[in-house]
């Protein structure tokens, strides 16, 4: 709820490209975790699958947007034509079909059980499919991509711009460790 608050009130405050990339970032951060939220209210495993699958569309969408928001902050929007946001979401549009039909494949999730936890059951997946492995692959792709790129923002902005590089890339670390120990 916080982030599409602050999605609300961005975009009522900014009207800049960068707030665009911004406001998308924080909405798909906003479904990632209502999904997740929603996921462990219900007790029935089919109910707790549709709320996995639509955090999918929250997950993929925030590394497309991360990448969009690094290329507008670093003066490189004029990389983001309609063919290079094409091109960066066919595999995340590919995942989030894929997160939709797991009743008919394998590919994202091989196996998920109801384990009890407290006073909750929890939807864990025993074993990843080979598209899951390719979506991560992606997405390390993508979020080193936007760090590469904002590296050199650090070294060439005026000192006040430097904090802010200094703040977001210290900000990735937390998200990298965490899906690497989850993985």
């Amino acid at each position: 709820m916080f982030f599409a608050f602050l999605a609300f009130y961005m975009w009522r405050m900014w009207q800049t490209s960068e707030t665009v990339w911004l406001v998308g970032l924080f909405v798909a951060i906003a479904a990632w975790s209502l999904g997740y939220a929603m996921e462990m209210v219900p007790a029935m495993r089919e109910a707790k699958q549709f709320w996995a699958a639509l955090q999918y569309m929250g997950i993929v969408a925030v590394l497309v947007l991360w990448v969009g928001l690094v290329f507008e902050y670093t003066g490189r929007g004029r990389w983001l034509g309609k063919s290079t946001i094409v091109t960066l979401s066919v595999i995340p549009v590919i995942t989030t079909v894929l997160a939709w039909t797991y009743n008919s494949h394998d590919l994202l999730r091989r196996e998920m059980n109801l384990v009890p936890w407290d006073t909750y059951h929890v939807l864990i997946v025993a074993q990843y499919g080979p598209w899951f492995w390719i979506h991560v692959a992606y997405c390390y792709v993508l979020l080193a991509l936007g760090s590469i790129f904002l590296v050199p923002a650090l070294f060439r902005s005026p000192h006040i711009y430097r904090r802010q590089v200094v703040v977001i890339l210290a900000g990735l670390v937390a998200p990298w460790l965490a899906n690497i120990i989850y993985l």
